[in-house]
């Protein structure tokens, strides 16, 4: 408590002599302006080394406080741009798949306009839990006019048929199937055979009774109608190699990336 009220008479004391001291300052000033200009640059040549160097560790503080918010302020910048960059990266990914999409569609339209029947647009499921190594379901069914035997097509030609039939939803078995027959002719000489399936995405065996001089590498295959399965002259792949034990056809669609199809309404 002493200590307390000393302090404050000290400070007083202290205000008190600080404007005594300036009072003395400004009217010696006026009386000895030279005199007292003098005294005031050695006292400021006196205190500045010492104001300066009482000045340096305040400095550093700030300019180690302003890199560090700049530093931070970068890496919240930095972690934005990231983001909006992936964004981008994001969308320029669905704008490649949109397109990708909207022409295998315009190509798929084309093909439709050269099939004799009614043709109906379905998007494709994948489904591993059934007893066909290659099929799919597709989200069309009885409800909408689907039967089994109907063809399955894509931009690039004939996929599958149609195995089963559910009210809203269908199983499409693929060409390349085991257990996939499809009536094929070659289109340059007319001979007529069977597609059958490899399980294998890029190549079907071709089965017919015309092995020889008639069949051969890059002739084209095209679906037959001879068994009234399929409209005749759809796509189905090139032949791709010819032995004494096997014709083997490549096929125009791309077998791995179904994503819509064309059911051939018959």
């Amino acid at each position: 408590m002493f200590s307390l009220r000393r302090r404050k008479k000290l400070n007083t004391v202290k205000f008190i002599a600080y404007m005594v001291l300036s009072f003395s300052v400004i009217l010696y000033q006026q009386f000895y302006p030279k005199s007292a200009s003098r005294i005031l640059l050695s006292i400021h040549s006196a205190v500045a080394p010492i104001t300066f160097v009482t000045r340096q560790p305040s400095l550093a503080v700030e300019n180690i406080l302003s890199g560090l918010s700049l530093y931070f302020n970068a890496i919240e910048e930095n972690k934005v741009l990231r983001q909006e960059n992936e964004k981008l990266r994001e969308f320029h990914k669905q704008s490649l798949v949109f397109i990708a999409e909207n022409r295998d569609l315009r190509y798929m339209m084309n093909m439709a306009e050269y099939v004799e029947y009614d043709t109906v647009l379905a998007s494709v499921y994948l489904d591993s839990s059934n007893l066909y190594a290659n099929s799919f379901i597709i989200d069309l069914g009885s409800k909408d006019g689907i039967k089994t035997g109907f063809a399955a097509l894509t931009a690039e030609g004939l996929v599958g048929r149609v195995l089963e039939v559910d009210e809203n939803f269908s199983r499409v078995l693929l060409i390349d199937d085991y257990n996939a027959s499809i009536p094929v002719r070659i289109l340059e000489t007319g001979v007529q055979g069977l597609i059958k399936g490899k399980n294998n995405h890029n190549f079907l065996t071709l089965i017919t009774k015309e092995v020889g001089s008639e069949v051969k590498e890059g002739q084209h295959v095209v679906s037959s109608s001879v068994q009234g399965l399929f409209d005749d002259g759809i796509p189905v792949g090139i032949v791709s190699s010819v032995t004494e034990d096997e014709i083997e056809i490549s096929p125009y669609a791309n077998l791995n990336r179904v994503n819509k199809v064309l059911i051939v309404k018959r």
